[in-house]
Formats: C-alpha cells, structure tokens, sequence
C-alpha cells in the first residue's frame, strides 16, 4: 500500500513518511485530489483521513497544486485558521504546490500521477517539507524556493549533512517522452539541462525528470539523496496521467510527519 525510504526511515525518531499506491489492501482507491474521476469529496476526505491515521497524526494537510512555484510554511500558530477554513468553506488547501512544516503530528502530503513527489527532512532544525515537483515547478526553482522557506536566519546556511531526500514513484526517462518545444524551454533555462536528455536518432526527446531534481539539490549543496524505483507510467499500481493518455486520472499520496 505504501513504500518507505531507507534514507528517511534512519530518522524514524524525528519523522514517519510514506509513498502510497493507487490502492489500498483491499483495492479500493486510495485518491486523495478532488479534481480526480469516480470519487467523491467524501471519499477523498476518507482517503486523506485513512493515510492521517496509519501515522497516528492528528491532522493531515493537502495544498491545491496548480504546477506553482509557490511554497507554504505551515507553523502551530497557523493551525486554528487552517482548521477553521476546513470547517466554515469548500477549503482545499491554498494554492501552492510545497510544503514545510515544524508542527509535530501534522501529517503533509503532495498528490502524483507521474511527476516526482520529493519528501524532505531538515535534521538541523527539525522542519519536513514535501514538494510536487513536475517539469514546470522543477524550471520555475520550486526545490530552490523551498529550501530557501527552509532557512531560519538571513546567515543560516546549508551544510551538506543537514537535509535529507528521498524521490517517490513517478515517470522514468524512457517513458517520458517529450517535444522538442519542451526541450527548448529547458535550454532557455541552462544548457546543463542537456544532459538530462535523451535525443534519439529520429529526433525523439526523452526527458529524465529525476536525475535534473538531483542536479537541482546538488546545487543547493544537499547530497543525502535515495530514488525509489518505481515507474508510475507502466506500474499499474500507481496512477499515471501519461499511462491514461492525457484523460483526467485519480492521484496518489506521497506524505511526511514529524514526530
């Protein structure tokens, strides 16, 4: 129903995480996006609740991911007007498509069907952070925006034993077939994105999402990476918009929790 990271789960005393399937136990969907198909806002809030619960958090939060560059740092103080929001309105979590916390037992989680779900653990200072990383947030610095968010002071820096990371279930390289204006658009942002390309000799393009998100952490000075090697778009245990044929699809939890 869910896997776990080798590299995370050396911190089970400071944090819990999971990267959850399509399924449950029983089969049943484990969708936790309201703009998926065949489930209702019900059964989503259930699902959301269910995954709260295999934890022991006491509350659980979803951002609603637009393919944003935006982060949002949920701290005890915001809590009751989160709540509150829940309670008085169709609240979906604010628009943002990361998240950090450094509230215990508060359970975060991004929603996938092929882009990377990327779960982070600052052991300096105790803060998790979950980011849906796509190939638009990865162009737009959403890692870079987050660790930033990260940082407690303006002198704070980042030494490389301090963050650790681990990439989820998601499209791999030789399923991620992409345009050449995609390309393009990567080779406005850096040529180094060159590299993270496979160009075949009938001009196809190939696109390796996770080894540019290390590239990315790399940069930022973090090290402490483990991939999980899972293939969202021909693994028929995940969802995966790509394996759909670009009709809506349901999504998957990938989650973090401090302890």
């Amino acid at each position: 129903m869910f896997l776990q990271s080798v590299l995370l789960n050396s911190f089970s005393d400071v944090c819990t995480h999971g990267f959850f399937s399509a399924y449950d136990l029983e089969l049943n969907s484990l969708n936790v996006a309201f703009n998926g198909v065949l489930n209702t806002d019900f059964e989503v809030n259930n699902n959301r609740k269910k995954i709260m619960q295999i934890f022991n958090g006491k509350h659980i939060y979803f951002n609603k991911q637009n393919h944003s560059n935006e982060v949002v740092y949920i701290k005890q103080e915001d809590m009751n007007i989160i709540q509150e929001k829940y309670r008085n309105s169709s609240f979906l979590g604010y628009v943002a498509d990361s998240i950090i916390t450094n509230v215990k037992n508060l359970v975060i989680g991004v929603y996938t069907a092929d882009c990377v779900p990327l779960l982070i653990l600052d052991k300096k200072f105790n803060q998790v952070a979950c980011i849906h990383v796509s190939s638009k947030t990865l162009r737009d610095d959403i890692i870079k925006n987050t660790i930033d968010k990260m940082l407690v002071t303006l002198v704070d820096k980042i030494d490389c034993d301090r963050f650790y990371c681990s990439l989820g279930p998601s499209i791999y390289v030789d399923s991620y077939m992409v345009s050449e204006n995609f390309y393009n658009q990567f080779m406005e942002k850096s040529n180094e994105y060159k590299k993270f390309f496979i160009i075949t000799k009938n001009q196809e393009y190939f696109f390796n999402l996770q080894e540019a998100i290390v590239y990315e952490l790399n940069k930022l000075n973090i090290f402490n990476i483990e991939k999980i090697y899972k293939n969202t778009a021909i693994d028929e245990k995940y969802y995966s918009y790509r394996r759909s044929l670009g009709v809506e699809t349901n999504r998957q939890a990938s989650v973090i929790m401090l302890k």
